[in-house]
């Protein structure tokens, strides 16, 4: 068969399956080696000097009908860009494929869960709320093989864990499921006033009912071009030249009261127990049975069956909200 130009795409392509999110230069050096490769099977072509940008659309449009994208990120804390390629079909499944069993993937939908509707914007949970929903969701799981997927979902890019020991979203999440958490928790999802794209670690501004929210490296580059005093791009109130600096709230971990120990978790029809009662439910017992009737029926109600779906493109499969589901109760603040 003889080499062609396309086989450039084909070769990055199937680079970035092997590799997951990639860095900016790295994702450059692969395209260049790439059309190396081609180059030196067939002399004959003559492929000019690689542009990234016009590569990028080449790549996309060769996917556009499978529903793929190559698709940047930005770190929300430094603005470094990344990459990755994830699936863009805009339907109420997160498709990606898995080698976690049923149990692994609705204790990881219950984590996501919490981290989206965690109190104050903070979107993040202690280990102790995590495993909290082994017991919640009623998995067959012991609190060891908790923490060791605990350990797993960081390892592969899906959850971040903090010096403090509390669990976020990854990038690989932000990019992978975000056509999933749009759908389910719509009223959670937070979006930079700079650049639009999704926020869970950033600054608000702290006049009320200001819908402000801000990368910090947004904020930099925000800083950088305005000229004289610094104000809100929205409402105009006058900002300090630190974004981490009051009155500007945070957004993420820095956003986590201190004593809020298990994050207190709102579902769409209670709100969660004290971390005294969390800790005696991981502690104690496994079942219910010390807990009031009422309490363990609501909580019943949390629990959904996980569903496999056919298109592709990670290691988590996260389910249909399913048209029954209540709406959920927004912790945006205005």
């Amino acid at each position: 068969m003889e080499v062609s130009k396309n086989d450039v795409y084909r070769l990055f392509l199937q680079a970035v399956l092997s590799r997951g999110i990639l860095s900016e230069t790295v994702a450059k050096l692969l395209m260049e080696q790439c059309y190396k490769a081609v180059v030196a099977s067939n002399d004959q072509l003559h492929l000019g000097n690689p542009n990234w940008h016009d590569f990028i659309r080449n790549i996309n449009a060769s996917i556009d009908k499978l529903d793929f994208e190559f698709r940047l990120i930005q770190d929300e804390n430094t603005g470094k860009v990344f990459y990755a390629l994830v699936n863009r079909k805009g339907d109420e499944i997160a498709q990606v494929a898995t080698d976690y069993n049923p149990a692994e993937i609705a204790f990881f939908k219950g984590v996501v869960e919490q981290i989206m509707l965690a109190p104050n914007e903070s979107y993040s949970v202690t280990s102790l709320a995590a495993l909290r929903e082994i017991s919640i969701l009623k998995l067959n799981l012991s609190k060891a093989q908790g923490e060791s997927l605990l350990s797993s979902f960081v390892a592969r890019g899906w959850l971040n864990r903090s010096k403090r020991g509390r669990y976020s979203l990854a990038m690989r999440s932000l990019l992978e499921l975000l056509p999933y958490l749009k759908t389910t928790y719509p009223d959670e999802i937070l979006e930079c006033t700079i650049c639009e794209d999704i926020l869970t670690r950033g600054a608000a501004c702290p006049r009320q009912n200001c819908k402000t929210r801000i990368h910090y490296h947004c904020f930099s580059r925000y800083r950088t071009s305005k000229q004289g005093t610094l104000t809100c791009p929205a409402c105009s109130i006058q900002w300090p030249d630190d974004a981490k600096a009051e009155p500007l709230r945070p957004v993420g971990e820095d956003a986590a009261r201190g004593d809020d120990g298990g994050n207190r978790r709102r579902t769409r029809h209670q709100t969660r127990e004290t971390d005294e009662e969390e800790e005696a439910q991981l502690s104690g017992s496994e079942s219910h049975e010390a807990e009031p009737a009422q309490t363990q029926v609501k909580k019943e109600k949390t629990t959904r069956t996980t569903r496999r779906s056919s298109g592709r493109t990670g290691d988590v499969e996260m389910e249909d909200a399913g048209p029954s589901q209540a709406p959920r109760r927004s912790t945006r603040r205005g």
